[in-house]
């Protein structure tokens, strides 16, 4: 706006500007960075009584390129840019250079269409101080001094994303130590009170081995009532175990006292029943049912453990089967891991073949999903960043899992089309639309110049011009909402 001797009049004027940072592996371009600046993008025109005033469009194109780096943050790097102005002036052409000690102190020199300039710098925390000498503008005082102060503040893209990954692999090992005390709290609880169950029913073994459980987390707990409870009742249960096995072997000893082989016999069964029972007692019920058939096969008649193999064979199938039912429920509920975790206990169990099949395809299927929600996520963390190239690759691995989601194939298509944007002139009738849409855009309203924007961007759908122009106003209306 300007006003001169009674004389005033308003325009409006935009700049763009673009910087790309390519990732070239190429020694020679790898850390090259391209910038365009486009003054005047939109020319102001003001008219002061009967002469109207248009500012020309400047363009510039520059190139950055670090050259050497090592372990004390010293760096050079090189700069080069070319400058076109609107008003017939010939080409202009930057060169400059810039070493930078410590990423904290810069020395600069460069030329201008042939002038030689230089400066330096200082950076203290969010504070940086330059200064620079040369023939900086177009101007007949010739060479000036400029000196700038620069504040910056908010965290980097990738501290940023570091914090994130920290703050998930937080949120993961909580979530892990939880549900590993709320399984261990949900063992002791059904173990004493099938141990106690078992007692009232005066099956020692079975109860013994329930209480042993028990005791197995006496390192994490060693305090705790349960286990003090759980040693009181082992210790009674012991007792009638040894009860009933002095009996018994006392019953045997009876029937073949007259006889030399039955002191055999009896160190036989005393030993392999002993072997039994100890693979029972630790959950290990195929190795039991093997010893007990070795028994069964000298001493047919031994029903003791024709008794416990049928307890053994129920118990292992028992245990499969919970805990690949315990796995299903955290399949439904999506805690994939969890489900992967007991289908691998089920399956270190050596169950049949038909069984390790079905173990084998849940497991697949529980990792497929998983896999499938950790790629949507960090689709949409990418999403976020509009880094839309790597959103638009997440969200197309995602889908090769589950091709049918509708959700994933929605942020797949809005990710695709900002990925492969590009800046192309606007054809007539479009870009009649979009001076209308940039009018509403400064007169506040919003939503009819996104409606605007939506029907052109369907004529030139990569257009990064209307593209860039539609997540403006969407950012415009987001605030808005936030605001109310």
């Amino acid at each position: 706006q300007q006003y001169i001797v009674g004389f005033s009049d308003s325009g409006i004027g935009m700049d763009v500007a673009l910087i790309y940072r390519p990732d070239f592996t190429n020694v020679f371009l790898s850390n090259l960075s391209i910038g365009m600046n486009v003054q005047n993008f939109i020319s102001p025109r003001i008219k002061l009584k009967q002469k109207q005033e248009i500012w020309p469009y400047n363009v510039k194109l520059g190139f950055a390129k670090p050259l050497a780096m090592n372990e004390w943050g010293s760096q050079f790097k090189l700069y080069l840019d070319f400058e076109k102005s609107g008003n017939n002036r010939p080409v202009q052409y930057h060169t400059g250079t810039e070493y930078i000690f410590q990423n904290s102190y810069m020395l600069r020199a460069g030329s201008s269409s042939g002038e030689f300039s230089f400066g330096a710098g200082v950076v203290f925390n969010m504070f940086q101080l330059d200064y620079s000498y040369g023939k900086l503008f177009d101007h007949p005082l010739d060479f000036s001094h400029r000196l700038s102060l620069s504040i910056e503040f908010g965290k980097s893209r990738d501290e940023q994303i570091r914090i994130a990954e920290e703050r998930r692999f937080r949120e993961i090992n909580k979530r892990v130590e939880q549900q590993r005390q709320y399984e261990r709290n949900q063992k002791i609880a059904e173990a004493m009170e099938a141990g106690k169950r078992y007692m009232d029913e005066g099956d020692w073994i079975r109860a013994r081995h329930e209480f042993s459980i028990v005791l197995g987390f006496e390192s994490e707990i060693p305090d705790a009532l349960e286990i003090r409870e759980a040693k009181e009742l082992l210790a009674y249960v012991d007792g009638k175990y040894e009860e009933e096995k002095r009996r018994e072997m006392a019953e045997i000893e009876a029937r073949n006292a007259k006889e030399r082989a039955a002191l055999e016999q009896r160190r036989f069964i005393s030993e392999q029943h002993k072997k039994a029972l100890s693979f029972y007692e630790h959950g290990e019920y195929k190795q039991a049912i093997a010893e007990w058939t070795k028994l069964l096969d000298r001493y047919p008649d031994y029903t003791v453990a024709q008794e416990f193999i049928k307890k053994a064979r129920v118990d292992y199938q028992r245990q499969i089967y919970k805990l690949i039912t315990r796995a299903e429920e955290y399949g439904r509920k999506r805690k994939y891991v969890e489900a992967i975790n007991l289908l691998d206990e089920a399956f270190g169990l050596d169950p049949d073949t038909k069984i390790r099949n079905e173990i084998a395809k849940r497991k697949s299927r529980y990792t497929s999903q998983m896999n499938f929600w950790d790629l949507y996520t960090q689709g949409r963390n990418y999403e976020l960043q509009k880094d839309y190239k790597a959103a638009m690759e997440t969200y197309g691995r995602a889908l090769k899992i589950d091709p049918s989601n509708k959700e994933v194939k929605k942020h797949y298509e809005y990710v695709r089309v900002r990925a492969n944007a590009r800046k192309e002139p606007l054809k007539p009738e479009v870009r009649t639309a979009f001076a209308r849409s940039m009018r509403l855009i400064t007169q506040g309203k919003y939503r009819e110049a996104l409606a605007i924007l939506e029907d052109i961007q369907k004529i030139q759908p990569y257009s990064k011009e209307i593209l860039d122009a539609i997540d403006g106003v969407m950012d415009k209306l987001n605030q808005q909402n936030r605001n109310r």
